[in-house]
């Protein structure tokens, strides 16, 4: 949390476990996932990844960048981490901290990321509108959407189409390699998340 703090609670709103990162000093974290029902990992302000188990004990850490880290994220079985950071670059690790790719290419702040169904491919979006197609190799594929900024970006659950909503408020839908074969408008206020 904004405090340094990591909390979890139940469903119902009662408190479970809470814990500090850092010893002396605060380290704010800004974003966690589930690896599965008893693990987590979480990245801060200060670059680093940690692993923990859900009752606060800390198993892993290892830098991710030179710079504050914003955004952790899981592939479906766990097994495979990806974080972002404010140098625009998307790195994936393996959960024992080993770096397997670096993507670069966003020339703005990455809004958006997610792994198809199989974990085989990435999309990712960023302020410019630009949506970007991984397969884990140099950038395969890029387009413009034509969209102001685009906040959310995500595969259908078969992983055949994907979905672009920003900040002008409407919804695409995408054939890969970048063909539109649908266009919604959603919203006048924008749309920073939705599901298929």
């Amino acid at each position: 949390g904004g405090d340094g703090w990591i909390r979890s609670w139940t469903l119902s709103g009662q408190p479970l476990q809470a814990w500090a990162v850092g010893v002396n000093k605060p380290i704010i974290q800004k974003s966690l996932t589930l690896l599965n029902p008893n693990t987590l990992a979480s990245v801060g302000e200060d670059g680093v990844l940690r692993v923990w188990t859900n009752q606060g004990q800390q198993l892993n850490q290892w830098r991710v960048s030179l710079t504050p880290a914003y955004f952790v994220a899981a592939s479906a079985s766990g097994k495979t981490l990806l974080t972002l950071s404010e140098d625009n670059v998307i790195r994936i690790w393996t959960i024992t901290g080993l770096l397997q790719h670096e993507l670069s290419g966003h020339e703005r702040f990455v809004n958006s990321v997610e792994f198809n169904p199989a974990a085989q491919l990435l999309v990712s979006s960023d302020r410019s509108g630009r949506v970007f197609l991984w397969d884990f190799e140099p950038r395969n594929l890029s387009w413009a959407t034509l969209q102001a900024s685009v906040w959310y970006i995500g595969f259908s659950p078969d992983g055949a189409d994907l979905a672009s909503a920003g900040k002008d408020g409407s919804i695409k839908i995408w054939r890969p390699p970048g063909q539109l074969s649908q266009e919604l408008q959603g919203s006048q206020r924008g749309i920073n998340a939705l599901a298929f």
